[in-house]
């Protein structure tokens, strides 16, 4: 049996929410709802009553969405979706109340979030045919072009 829990970025949890609800947030709220309170939100798989994997939504309006996700007892990092473009521009992100760097390609279209969470709410996996790739932030990458220098 398939479990999902939503947790709004008032730290609300809503107990398997209806796909249109999540898809009426992605598409028809702006900062007014994604960039209050915690500043993300995310989503637990659960099957057979064991939490699968979770991801977490960043939205600000003039980018699109961050779409991280994790399989849990999954050893290593976690992926983020792309839109597959290469670019190392960075744009501040506010999670938690504190301002983080975050790579701009890691902000996609909301119909690329929505396709990636739609598959998510069914599955609990990452939808193959989207571009994922292990998340790094602008701190780290900036570090290993030290280091490589």
């Amino acid at each position: 049996m398939i479990r999902t829990i939503f947790r709004d970025t008032m730290g609300k949890w809503h107990e398997n929410p209806s796909p249109d609800w999540l898809k009426s947030l992605i598409y028809n709220r702006g900062d007014d709802f994604w960039d209050v309170g915690a500043g993300d939100t995310g989503i637990d798989f659960y099957l057979n009553g064991e939490q699968k994997a979770h991801i977490n939504l960043k939205g600000i309006e003039r980018y699109g969405f961050m779409v991280n996700h994790e399989y849990c007892g999954e050893a290593g990092p976690y992926r983020v979706l792309t839109t597959g473009e290469q670019t190392d521009e960075v744009v501040k992100a506010v999670v938690g109340g504190e301002p983080h760097p975050c790579f701009r390609k890691y902000f996609v279209p909301k119909e690329t979030a929505w396709e990636a969470i739609e598959h998510f709410l069914h599955t609990g996996e990452r939808k193959k045919d989207l571009h994922w790739e292990i998340a790094r932030m602008p701190e780290e990458a900036l570090r290993q072009a030290d280091e490589a220098a």
